[in-house]
């Protein structure tokens, strides 16, 4: 899973500069509709999963053109036909974790928008969703997103703190501790949601502070 994350930020270096401060709406509705998808798929509501794939298809008709580098489109495309034929046969597993994957790539692409925003920091909710669906049908990798998300963190906490963040900084911490004991004890999907939503909490904190001088 590193590699291809490597390969996804590599790719997403060659774009152009940005071109605004923030990302094109279109976007910003890929990437909910997406997460939506997958939390309908996690909970196997297929009518709902259905209507948001429809939601995707539309965000992602309206994408300005060259939005991401090439790759990035490519792998995008890909996905969503995948989740798409997911979704249709009722397969929670690979609905969901495709559905993740748009998220992430919607997030690849915002982030030459939004520089403020370090991509790594857009890296934490993805691998909260990851453990969550992983726990339902791959749990020996459960351990393997665990560690790349700790990785990530090792690398967003200082500028977390740097921007003033530290009540968030500790509740993620907390939230790690929380996926540890949750490994032990098989309640993955109320540690990983928990860990979801302080991922949006810290983006949020360094979207809304500058970096200390």
């Amino acid at each position: 899973m590193v590699a291809l994350l490597f390969a996804v930020s590599l790719s997403s270096s060659l774009q152009a500069p940005p071109t605004a401060d923030r990302p094109p709406t279109s976007l910003s509705q890929l990437h909910a509709a997406a997460v939506a998808v997958f939390d309908a798929a996690v909970s196997k509501n297929w009518s709902v999963a259905s209507e948001r794939m429809k939601t995707v298809d539309d965000a992602i008709a309206a994408l300005p053109p060259r939005v991401g580098a090439p790759d990035l489109v490519h792998q995008l495309k890909g996905r969503v036909q995948t989740t798409r034929r997911a979704v249709r046969s009722h397969q929670a597993i690979p609905a969901a974790t495709n559905a993740n994957w748009i998220a992430r790539l919607a997030d690849e692409m915002s982030s030459s928008y939004e520089a403020i925003v370090p991509a790594d920091a857009r890296l934490l909710a993805f691998f909260g969703r990851a453990i969550e669906v992983d726990a339902k049908g791959h749990r020996d990798r459960v351990k393997a997103d665990l560690a790349d998300l700790r990785t990530v963190w090792g690398r967003v906490e200082p500028m977390v703190l740097q921007r003033h963040g530290a009540a968030v900084a500790r509740q993620f911490g907390d939230n790690l501790a929380q996926l540890d004991g949750a490994v032990r004890n098989g309640r993955l999907a109320q540690a990983a949601a928990a860990e979801v939503s302080t991922s949006e909490q810290v983006v949020a904190a360094l979207r809304a502070a500058p970096a200390a001088q």
